[in-house]
């Protein structure tokens, strides 16, 4: 709640004399006031006879407290390149963090509003913000479904994906959590993240392996907007390349539609509205590009 560097080993001390006697029966809290220290405390500037309601109150009352929970926050939900220490990161982003914690302090330290904020802001929006932070498999598996959405598929397979890719679900590595980032991507990860892309869309398991037709998915509902937007354009390969770039990449880059078009061309479907088996075929190609792996 603090940040090293914040607190000191003699507050740690303190504070540990103000937890004495909090502990559990079963599942049950329980206060044992004959176990509690009940001597005078010193923690982060509070004095007096501290239990660990007045410890929670002198960290809560540091200002520090709300500026490093809202960096976490920020660097969770925006990006996770800006430094703890303000002076070090982009002025855009300070100054979004600090608003973000006086939110915080004046809210008497509620989550929710500081959310709010951050989420309606057009900073929140900007372009620079966008596409930054790369996917973790839990978001890659639940993001493809609603996204595309495909059939779940089996959640065994869907489990031991996610494991492959480094996130066991509930069992993180430690306390922390996953390290996320750039942690999440190797020649192993990347690898099985566009399997388990493909097992979505088709319903085949690598290598051969056995799993339902490909003809249980179908990715004609996702063009609706595009055909009321311009109908008949569902019918032309090109346009549906566009659109699908836009709805999975946020951009319809010419490099990219490139490819996905040569495809089409090689196979003989430039020319010809897309079946399904051919726009199954074009999701595939879009979600092993690398834009697909950021969020």
């Amino acid at each position: 709640s603090l940040g090293v560097g914040a607190y000191s080993e003699k507050d740690i001390q303190e504070g540990a004399r103000a937890l004495t006697g909090y502990t559990f029966e079963g599942d049950r809290f329980e206060f044992r006031e004959q176990w509690h220290d009940k001597g005078p405390k010193a923690v982060l500037g509070a004095h007096g006879l501290l239990d660990g309601e007045g410890f929670v109150r002198a960290i809560l009352d540091q200002p520090e407290c709300a500026r490093f929970i809202c960096w976490k926050i920020y660097r969770y939900f925006v990006r996770s390149d800006i430094p703890q220490d303000l002076r070090e990161a982009p002025r855009w982003a300070g100054e979004a963090i600090r608003a973000m914690a006086s939110t915080m302090a004046s809210r008497r330290h509620e989550i929710k509003p500081v959310l709010r904020q951050l989420f309606l802001s057009e900073h929140f929006y900007h372009p620079a913000n966008a596409a930054t932070e790369i996917k973790s498999p839990a978001e890659l598996v639940v993001g493809a479904v609603r996204a595309l959405n495909t059939p779940v598929r089996d959640l065994g397979v869907l489990n031991d994906a996610m494991e492959r890719m480094g996130q066991e679900l509930f069992f993180p590595p430690s306390v922390k959590g996953w390290e996320g980032g750039r942690s999440w991507i190797n020649t192993s990860t990347l690898y099985i993240r566009q399997n388990v892309l493909v097992y979505l869309l088709t319903g085949r398991m690598p290598l051969g392996g056995a799993g339902k037709p490909a003809d249980d998915y179908d990715p004609t509902p996702l063009l609706k907007d595009l055909a009321a937007n311009a109908p008949g354009a569902e019918q032309e390969p090109r346009q549906v390349v566009e659109a699908f770039l836009r709805l999975l990449i946020g951009e319809a880059r010419d490099e990219r539609a490139a490819i996905v078009n040569d495809y089409l061309r090689a196979v003989d479907a430039l020319d010809k509205p897309p079946t399904r088996e051919t726009l199954t075929a074009i999701l595939a190609l879009i979600t092993a590009m690398p834009e697909y792996q950021l969020a």
